[in-house]
């Protein structure tokens, strides 16, 4: 009895996802039309049959990259809320560490010159951003017109500190952790916040009213 065809969407889920497996061993360069039709078990025409041409394979793979990252650092909603931007950062180094080829397709969705991926690259930031805001909100911390402008910010600023970290792996992982943390905690004051307010939600996640750690190698 003849398989039953598998519907278009299908198959073309299917090829994007074998394309960002091997992401994981190949830069996003080097992975050619051929190399992925021929791991996907298909011809090099069926792919073009799906994203038209090079470009449309890339583009899509490209916004693929961007799911596939998001779900990796999509927070764990279930932990307290005073855990919750602690796992977010060490999960973003997690996915940076094990795939980095993924996590640099996404960046280069900011400097691309096609208007939708520059702008799924920022629907990926207000994704992010959303997070944080909705994390501090349930820490107590009141929104402003500023945060989003800083969070996201300073999410530009973890994503150099990963490229860096990527060519000169000098820094151990939870040094990288705790420096993007901190620098997030001594940044939230620029953001007009209620100073009491912030000052509670950084104590109920162990940070004086500087974001500093309250307790220091075992000692006050």
């Amino acid at each position: 009895m003849a398989a039953t065809p598998k519907m278009p969407e299908v198959r073309r889920a299917q090829i994007l996802a074998t394309a960002i497996d091997m992401l994981a061993t190949h830069s996003f360069e080097s992975l050619t039309i051929e190399k992925v039709a021929r791991k996907a078990g298909v011809s090099p025409p069926l792919l073009f049959h799906y994203f038209t041409n090079k470009e449309g394979f890339h583009n899509a793979l490209l916004a693929e990259a961007a799911e596939t990252f998001l779900g990796r650092i999509r927070p764990k909603f279930e932990l307290p809320a005073d855990q919750q931007l602690c796992d977010a950062v060490r999960s973003f180094f997690d996915t940076v560490d094990e795939l980095p080829t993924v996590f640099l397709a996404v960046k280069r969705l900011s400097s691309s010159g096609q208007p939708q991926l520059r702008k799924r690259y920022r629907e990926v930031r207000t994704i992010t951003t959303g997070w944080i805001v909705d994390n501090l909100i349930a820490l107590g911390v009141k929104s402003t017109p500023q945060l989003p402008a800083l969070l996201e910010g300073w999410q530009a600023f973890m994503e150099e500190v990963a490229v860096k970290w990527l060519d000169d792996p000098i820094l151990a992982k939870n040094d990288l952790c705790q420096l993007c943390e901190t620098a997030l905690y001594l940044l939230l004051p620029a953001a007009k916040l209620d100073a009491n307010e912030l000052e509670r939600a950084l104590a109920s996640l162990g940070r004086d009213a500087t974001g500093r750690h309250l307790i220091q190698d075992g000692s006050e």
